[in-house]
């Protein structure tokens, strides 16, 4: 592909529905099961509790699978930062904290993508079918699979919503429109809960007439931007809260894959962000940057008016750092790119179209750069333009 075509990719995404991230405030704190206040049980339930940390923080289980890291987990000392006890719902629990800087080190030095603190938001659709009638889940309504789905939440560091199900979700959404996966009803009412993905989950029975009824949990997930969608796994057992918070994880799983960073290459990128005009939007901007696990050093090189060229240095591919940055609804892709866009032919699509090279530039590009043209991204921070508040 281009460069030509490789930046309409980008100015495709930054021109769709704005999203929304969550900061996920609690990925470096975890609880586990405390059998007694021994020394040989303490050290077990922190180990368990940073098994936990190293999840939410991949999005992925699979990193436990990894001997380095399960070396890693035995020295887990190192990076507990603070522990305390608590009790839920008569359990006995240990709640630990750890270091930040050390973790992601940690997945730095084993080549383990990081997923950072900002993350999109999935809005739930659960529909359960129990053989006489199909009820949806709600925020509204406390139930048993409404509390799985919580604390699945907490345990994968995916924030989720649900639907509130009152009068306008009753009148915007059936639950044949849920059950039939049709996605345009869907959509629609999802609009006012502002997610970046929706999934859809079916909870059915599939042997009612026995002691012990095996229930099936299958989900289907439609990106907001893209209407790209997804199906997932089929799980079968016979505990509901087990199933879901299985799916929960899976989707995470899914979107961790999107998300989550490499560590293995650096790079570097320069761009300019107009809007700029007062000292607390500034600082608003650079704190967003700051918040990016793919985001490793920020420079402010260039002040011209309202605008600030920063070179971002990052991490994994220039894609996913793109991705990322779409989550906030206050940074939206302008200048020539979105030009680019909007005056685009066919043939500028074509892949047997030809067009002058574009990179993108670097510091050391546009110092030695002069053969090729050189196309510095250009943001508009503030209200997004498409008029959404």
């Amino acid at each position: 592909m281009n460069m030509f075509r490789y930046w309409i990719v980008f100015a495709v995404l930054f021109s769709s529905l704005p999203s929304f991230a969550t900061e996920v405030t609690d990925l470096y704190r975890a609880k586990a099961d405390l059998v007694s206040q021994s020394t040989d049980d303490k050290n077990m339930a922190i180990r368990a509790a940073m098994e936990k940390v190293l999840v939410k923080v991949a999005g992925n289980r699979e990193l436990l699978s990894n001997p380095l890291i399960q070396k890693e987990l035995d020295r887990h000392a190192r990076y507990m930062t603070q522990f305390n006890f608590t009790r839920d719902n008569g359990v006995n629990k240990l709640v630990a904290a750890f270091d930040e800087n050390r973790i992601k080190q940690l997945f730095l030095e084993h080549n383990v993508p990081l997923w950072g603190s900002l993350r999109p938001l999935v809005l739930f659709w659960v529909v359960k079918d129990d053989g006489l009638s199909r009820t949806i889940v709600s925020e509204s309504e406390e139930s048993i699979l409404q509390t799985a789905l919580k604390s699945a939440s907490s345990e994968s560091g995916l924030p989720i919503v649900l639907p509130l199900m009152d009068l306008t979700d009753a009148q915007n959404v059936q639950t044949s429109d849920l059950w039939g996966r049709f996605v345009e009803p869907v959509a629609n009412a999802s609009q006012r809960y502002s997610p970046e993905s929706i999934a859809i989950v079916r909870v059915s029975q599939l042997n009612r007439s026995s002691a012990q009824p095996l229930t099936s949990v299958d989900w289907y997930m439609v990106d907001v931007k893209t209407q790209q969608v997804q199906s997932g796994r089929q799980f079968k057992g016979e505990n509901e809260s087990e199933l879901l918070t299985q799916v929960v994880s899976n989707i995470t799983a899914t979107m961790a894959e999107k998300y989550a960073l490499s560590t293995t290459s650096n790079n570097e990128l320069m761009l300019d962000v107009t809007g700029i005009t007062s000292l607390l939007e500034f600082v608003e901007l650079t704190r967003f940057f700051d918040k990016l696990s793919a985001i490793t050093q920020v420079k402010l090189v260039q002040v011209n008016g309202n605008t600030r060229r920063f070179v971002l240095s990052y991490m994994g591919t220039q894609e996913a750092l793109f991705t990322t940055l779409s989550l906030n609804k206050n940074l939206t892709l302008q200048g020539v790119l979105q030009e680019n866009l909007e005056a685009g032919s066919d043939e500028g699509l074509n892949e047997g179209a030809e067009h002058k090279a574009i990179s993108t530039p670097t510091l050391d590009t546009l110092a030695t750069d002069f053969e090729d043209e050189v196309i510095i991204p250009t943001f508009v921070w503030g209200v997004d333009f498409r008029g959404t508040e």
